[in-house]
């Protein structure tokens, strides 16, 4: 079962980074959102937290759907 990143923290105790593999990742989702012709400037702190979800093969637990709008190729959003 994968875990969420709460639950991975609450194991290592540790803040999560934006290490290179993140950094790409987040290449990958600001392509889908233009692709999409959406901004990602107004979006910069969701695509954050999609791009450490994408490069730690984590599922996104999230209350607005809508903030991840089109990253349903790259994501496994759960609405909450």
């Amino acid at each position: 079962m994968t875990k969420t990143i709460a639950q991975r923290e609450l194991r290592n105790d540790k803040a999560r980074v934006i290490d290179a593999v993140a950094a790409r990742s987040y290449g990958q989702i600001v392509a889908a959102v233009a692709e999409l012709g959406r901004s990602h400037r107004t979006r910069i702190t969701d695509l954050l937290i999609a791009a450490t979800a994408h490069a730690n093969r984590l599922r996104l637990y999230t209350r607005n759907p809508l903030d991840f709008g089109g990253l349903g190729g790259l994501i496994e959003m759960i609405v909450i």
